[in-house]
């Protein structure tokens, strides 16, 4: 499953956003459980390395819930990192 997730940066007087995606692969039927904002705003003079979205999901199988895999699959002009 793909996801889409959004970046706004701002100086409060002006505005930037850009959206990258994630594909989340999940072993059996039920998709992941994402736990807080799919969203983020950061401001523009924040330094290189400012952690801009922490992303969390569990699995929706209640049976036998497994690890989630996050792939970062679009990454405008290479600036974000996946840790």
């Amino acid at each position: 499953m793909i996801y889409h997730f959004q970046i706004e940066a701002t100086d409060d007087v002006h505005k930037s956003q850009t959206n990258f995606e994630v594909r989340v692969k999940d072993v059996q039927d039920k998709p992941p459980v994402f736990q807080g904002s799919l969203s983020s705003v950061i401001d523009q003079d924040s330094p290189i390395d400012t952690p801009v979205l922490k992303v969390q999901a569990r699995d929706g199988d209640t049976g036998e819930p497994r690890k989630i895999v996050y792939d970062l699959l679009t990454n405008p002009m290479d600036n974000f990192l996946m840790e």
